[in-house]
């Protein structure tokens, strides 16, 4: 991976920890879903969690590496621009949360 990757990478894991400490997300969910997925050659990344993104409708995670630098750059435009949200479990039902713009 190189320089420019990996420092969106980095900045990619600081977001995300950003919105995992200010909307105190549940401990047994830990992904960070974007409005709509990014297409890479074969696969649809459609969340991350702190460490690995996440195609649609797959268990088993992704590699960063897998990942060419504009479609990582894509995923930290979508989530800069808040175009991502959690599910939070409420009073035993699932709502979609975001950030608030300027928290």
């Amino acid at each position: 991976m190189n320089f420019l990757k990996a420092h969106l990478v980095a900045n990619i894991k600081r977001l995300y920890k950003d919105y995992e400490t200010k909307l105190a997300l549940d401990p047994n969910v830990k992904f960070l879903y974007l409005d709509e997925p990014v297409i890479t050659k074969n696969k649809k990344i459609n969340r991350i969690n702190s460490w690995y993104p996440y195609a649609l409708d797959e268990v088993v995670n992704s590699g960063w590496h897998d990942l060419k630098g504009c479609e990582i750059k894509e995923i930290w435009q979508k989530i800069k621009g808040n175009k991502v949200y959690v599910i939070k479990n409420i009073d035993g039902r699932f709502y979609k949360i975001r950030k608030k713009d300027g928290i």
